[in-house]
């Protein structure tokens, strides 16, 4: 009996050394394989930090690599990340924005904080940011679709006259008026108060809103934008000439449509755009 207990002890033994050797086996052989697979991954990573203008942290590298059917887990991108010493720029709040002399009266605030869209062209939302450039104040307007944050259009102008935001507006409509109940949610800025604007939306039969007096949070999505404008751009621009300005903005709203990805959508607006009108085409058919 006691025979029989020792031979069970010992082949336990035998099996958990075999184990154990068989595990330190595969665990040697993938860390012969690692760093030629982590070598490619660096090369690819460095070149997508590179590519985003160092802004990219390892959540949206790690989206990008999905996007290119690369399988990879956010914890490794971060560890190498972290290993070649890629950190990307985080944004610096907060920015005040124009706010301009009161003028006509406010609407409702009808959006009332409802960000989440589920359709393209539906709710829009617009708003001035304000900055210097060799010593000359610039006014931005831009006016964004809440569905995927788009920029749809924008303005850039030295003074801030109501041709900034009628202009912006007209290169808007026809966009806007692919939704079937657009609206457009503003602050309180006078040019958004004036009766040519408000009856420039009423003939397009887009509804109006505006955020409650002194509150910025119902306009959220518009100052999350100038933040991630004037962080990603205006802080690290390098020009000299107005010309230039006005050109690395266009090239900048190009990228931030296009290329940048979002967080939230796991790829840039108009991917996410183009994805859900190829997925509504899909079902018709």
């Amino acid at each position: 009996m006691v025979d029989e207990l020792r031979r069970t002890h010992a082949l336990q033994t035998l099996l958990k050394i075999a184990n154990l050797a068989r595990s330190t086996f595969f665990y040697q052989l993938k860390q012969l394989r690692q760093p030629e697979e982590n070598a490619s991954l660096r090369v690819r990573i460095k070149k997508l930090f590179e590519t985003h203008y160092k802004l990219y942290g390892y959540r949206r590298i790690t989206y990008d690599l999905h996007l290119d059917d690369v399988n990879v887990n956010h914890k490794k991108v971060l560890r190498l990340m972290r290993s070649m010493g890629l950190k990307a720029i985080r944004p610096k709040r907060r920015y005040n924005s124009y706010g301009g002399v009161a003028a006509g009266t406010p609407v409702d605030n009808i959006l009332n904080r409802q960000f989440n869209v589920d359709a393209p062209y539906e709710r829009f939302v617009t708003d001035v940011t304000e900055f210097r450039f060799k010593g000359q104040k610039y006014y931005l307007s831009v006016l964004l679709d809440l569905f995927n944050k788009e920029v749809i259009t924008y303005t850039l102008v030295k003074r801030p006259r109501y041709s900034m935001v009628k202009d912006m507006l007209d290169q808007a409509l026809p966009k806007i008026q692919q939704g079937k109940q657009p609206m457009l949610h503003s602050d309180q800025g006078w040019h958004y108060r004036m009766s040519d604007f408000k009856e420039a939306l009423k003939n397009a039969h887009i509804q109006q809103s505006m955020s409650r007096k002194a509150n910025c949070w119902d306009n959220a999505a518009m100052e999350s934008f100038f933040a991630t404008f004037k962080n990603e751009f205006f802080s690290r621009f390098e020009g000299e000439t107005e010309e230039s300005l006005t050109a690395e903005i266009s090239e900048y709203m190009h990228y931030y449509n296009e290329k940048r990805i979002r967080l939230d959508l796991k790829m840039s607006p108009v991917q996410y755009r183009l994805k859900y009108e190829n997925n509504c085409v899909n079902a018709v058919q």
